[in-house]
């Protein structure tokens, strides 16, 4: 949704900066309350050429765009992660993004670039920094594609579940005096299988056993990508 928290404006004034030094095309998903105005500031900023407004997708479609892009921005000021940051990443995507709630625990600086958040002025400042460094750097944007890649697999429902369920067993094994682990074979998709509760002081306890049903709500398919030019090469204009 195009909506104040967003922030889509902070981009545009940070593109507006990049002058003639970055040859982009930013297209822009979504739509909402906002979408007017954010185009008459794109239109004031003389940005309106080098935008593509594409409005609401379906799921599928919206992930399709990601393969005509060369990075990803993430300008929103509130949200609780951005399911559609992982979507990127997955698709071998740079980030762009503030640094702050769950964007910021998701991006590291092997797969993106982070912004402080500080001032509207510094914000802008740093968005168009760190778009000309991806730009200008080729080797670093396909770098940090590859790792966004690798990234997102950490974030796979069945890793996820792992990671949550031997959290919970460490915990358990605190306040209990048992050590646990979950099994080796664990599938969160599948189900829960538990393995073994060892006493430190005595033999193996009974195995025990459950289910659980993981399902992830659909990505929003609102979000900004920013295409930027590839390296030339022999015989391409």
């Amino acid at each position: 949704v195009l909506e104040p928290r967003k922030a889509l404006p902070i981009l545009l004034h940070a593109l507006a900066e990049l002058h003639d030094d970055v040859d982009f095309r930013l297209t822009i998903l979504g739509s909402g309350s906002c979408e007017q105005r954010w185009r008459r500031l794109a239109a004031r900023l003389g940005l309106s050429d080098r935008i593509s407004w594409i409005g609401q997708l379906p799921h599928d479609a919206a992930l399709r765009q990601f393969q005509e892009a060369d990075a990803f921005a993430f300008t929103s000021l509130r949200d609780s992660s951005g399911t559609v940051v992982v979507e990127a990443m997955a698709a071998g995507l740079p980030i762009v993004a503030f640094d702050h709630q769950g964007v910021g625990d998701i991006v590291d600086d092997t797969c993106g670039i982070k912004i402080a958040v500080a001032t509207p002025s510094k914000g802008v400042q740093d968005w168009a920094a760190a778009i000309r460094r991806l730009a200008h750097e080729p080797e670093l944007r396909a770098r940090m594609g590859r790792n966004s890649r690798q990234r997102a697999e950490e974030y796979l429902w069945s890793n996820k579940g792992h990671r949550a369920c031997k959290l919970l067993f460490r915990a358990i094994g605190r306040h209990s005096g048992y050590s646990a682990e979950p099994s080796s074979d664990f599938n969160a998709t599948n189900g829960i299988r538990l393995a073994g509760i060892t006493n430190r002081k005595a033999s193996p306890l009974r195995q025990g056993g459950g289910n659980a049903v993981l399902s992830a709500d659909s990505s929003e398919a609102e979000s900004s990508k920013l295409v930027l030019p590839q390296p030339q090469t022999s015989g391409r204009p």
